[in-house]
Order: C-alpha cells, then sequence, then structure tokens
C-alpha cells in the first residue's frame, strides 16, 4: 500500500549519506518541519525515521520527491551538428560513445538544453547547445532497490548533479553572483567539474580523482603503517589537514587548473567563485585548499534566503546549523525553480 501523501517528504540520497525533510505541504509556499541526515548503511534508522515522517504503518510505502547518485552519474555538454545529425540517424548514440566513451544500452540517458535546463527538442533541433546527462541502468536499478527497502515510493527520481547543476543557476542568477562558477562534486572514487556563467553551463569534465584518492597520500605523508589506518583518520574529524592538503589534493587541483586555465584563456571571461555541493562538513578544509590553490572565492550560498524567495521557510524546530553546503543537494529539491525558454526577445518559464 501507499501512504497517501498530506505533507510533503524529500530525501537527497549520496553515495554514503541520506539527507531528509518533511515538509508542511506538497508544493510551496510550506514550510520545512524536520530535517534528518543517517549513514545509508544503518538502513533500520533510515526506513524508521522516514515512516516517522509521515506516520506510515508497516508495509505502506512512503511517497517522496527523491534525487539519487549513482556512482556512474554523469553530465556532458556538446555542441550539435545539425549537418552530420541530418545525415546520420544516430547521431546521438554515436556521439555519446565516440566523444564520452558511454554505452546508450547499458545506461539512461537524456538530453537537455545546456542553457535553460528544458527537456531538448531532438525533432526541431533549435537550440545547439545540448547536455547529456544520465547513468548506467545497473546503478539506477540497485538506486531503486535500495529505495524500496526503505519503504520509499518516489513520485519524482532526479539525479542529485542534475538537480543541484539547476539550482546554483537558478541562486547565481537570483543573487546576481558575477563571474564564472567552478562547481566541483567529489564522489568517493571520481570527480565531475562544472563551469558555469550567467545562467548557463559552459564546461562539463569528469576528473579521474575522488575523496579515496588522497587516502595513500596521507599515509605517506603521516608516516601511517598501512591505508586503512590512513583512513580511519582521515574521516575521523580529529586531525586538521589544512596544512597538508596542497600535497593531497596536488592531482585534483592539477587537472582543475588545466580545465580553468583552459577556459578563462579560451573565453576571456574570470572564474570569481567556487562551489562544492554535498561536500562532507568534516572534510571543509578541501573547499578552503582549493579556493585558496586556484585563487578563486568560495560561494557562500545564503540558503535560508535562497529558500525564502522560493516561498520555503525553515521552520523553528529546524536547527540553523545544518544549513550548509553539505545539505545543498537537498535543499534543490524543495525549490520549484524552472527553466527559462527563450521565445524572441521574452522568457517564459518552463518546469523541469
Amino acid at each position: 500500500m501507499i501512504k497517501a501523501k498530506t505533507k510533503g517528504v524529500y530525501l537527497c540520497v549520496t553515495e554514503q549519506t541520506v539527507f531528509g525533510a518533511r515538509t508542511s505541504s506538497s508544493k510551496a509556499p510550506f514550510e520545512v518541519e524536520e530535517v534528518f541526515s543517517l549513514p545509508r548503511e544503518e538502513s533500520g534508522k533510515l526506513a524508521k525515521q522516514i515512516s516517522g515522517f509521515v506516520e506510515a504503518k508497516q508495509n505502506n510505502y512512503v511517497v517522496s520527491n527523491v534525487a539519487i547518485s549513482p556512482r556512474s552519474r554523469f553530465m556532458r555538454v556538446f555542441d550539435l551538428d545539425i549537418a552530420a545529425r541530418k545525415k546520420n540517424p544516430n547521431y546521438y548514440t554515436d556521439l555519446l560513445k565516440s566523444q564520452f566513451r558511454i554505452d546508450h544500452e547499458s545506461h539512461a540517458v537524456g538530453i537537455l538544453e545546456a542553457d535553460s535546463g528544458a527537456e531538448a527538442d531532438l525533432e526541431k533541433g533549435a537550440t545547439t547547445r545540448l547536455m547529456f546527462c544520465g547513468a548506467s541502468n545497473e546503478d539506477l536499478v540497485k538506486e531503486q532497490n535500495d529505495l524500496v527497502e526503505l519503504n520509499v515510493y518516489p513520485s519524482s527520481l532526479e539525479i542529485t548533479s542534475v538537480c543541484s547543476m539547476g539550482a546554483i543557476l537558478d541562486y547565481s542568477s537570483r543573487f546576481k553572483v558575477e563571474g564564472a562558477i567552478l562547481v566541483l562534486e567529489m564522489s568517493a572514487e571520481s570527480s565531475q567539474a562544472f563551469i558555469v556563467r550567467e545562467g548557463k553551463v559552459d564546461v562539463t569534465r569528469p576528473i579521474p580523482y575522488g575523496i579515496h584518492s588522497m587516502i595513500p597520500v596521507v599515509k605517506q605523508e603521516l608516516g601511517l603503517k598501512d591505508e586503512e589506518s590512513a583512513q580511519k583518520l582521515f574521516f575521523s574529524n580529529t586531525f586538521d589537514f589544512t596544512e597538508v592538503g596542497p600535497k593531497l589534493l596536488r592531482k585534483l587541483i592539477r587537472e582543475l587548473q588545466a580545465s580553468t586555465g583552459f577556459y578563462e584563456v579560451q573565453t576571456g571571461q574570470t572564474i570569481s567563485h567556487m562551489f562544492l555541493p554535498q561536500l562532507p562538513s568534516k572534510l571543509s578544509w578541501v573547499r578552503q585548499v582549493l579556493a585558496e590553490t586556484l585563487g578563486v572565492e568560495s560561494l557562500n550560498i545564503d540558503a535560508t534566503e535562497w529558500l525564502k524567495s522560493h516561498e520555503v521557510e525553515i521552520g523553528s524546530d529546524v536547527d540553523p546549523g545544518v544549513i550548509d553546503d553539505e545539505w545543498f543537494g537537498l535543499f534543490s529539491l524543495l525549490c520549484p525553480f524552472k527553466a527559462k525558454i527563450s521565445n524572441g526577445e521574452e522568457e517564459t518559464e518552463q518546469s523541469p
């Protein structure tokens, strides 16, 4: 059975953690009444917490708006070659495989307008700046099975990278953030770098270094006996890695410097800010080290004011301390921001 949805339930499932929120209504305007975060491995506590949001009885499914983080998730911007598309009926699948090394048969793939976030109209082909997004079928099935085990029925299912990117673009537009923004989404084994400017996604780039790539360097720099000990110390939040941070992040920094340097030379635009959505608070030193090394400012998002601009209020029972970057993926689900669709000299709005 499905529990009727009277209140709103929102879940952001990252690789390690589940963030949740209950709201006073399923549609804005509403108030965020309660939030939580729990490790994914604590499935029993998670199921109980989620069911308690709406007092769901045993065997009832909780209807939720969900964002998931499959490990194979991707976003790739590309320019449409209209002539090639007309000649080749398999243009998109061939491009996906040849340029991005992604097999369409084993992946679920969507195509969006890179400048608006709206679903691309492939028949008209009016917009030539497009973006592939998706994940492997295997990972998507696993994520959905994990939700079912938590007695969750998704009324909507998004990829965290996509909804977070839409939120960042919306925020930068509403609050007039000047200059380009480097967005770095760090996962366990890899990262994704994006450069956005003036409400558009200019650059998307996968980087083969993630959070776990720092563990061997921690072992070496601190003279620890094995990587298991290094990993425990790294995630213990008992040691300040800021001083040794540039060494731990050397490979990642090199990749980011290459991407940002090429972008600034090619476009003449300056990258002024950097933002790391969903970065665990215990790794906040990563943000500081990267910003100082790359010579940019951290984008300090005022989540409370941004939510208010979407008629979303933070309730008095919610700890203000959770309003930080680690929770940004969850908050991006709460805001009904819409893609702007060009129509001559005017712009209309289309729901994502």
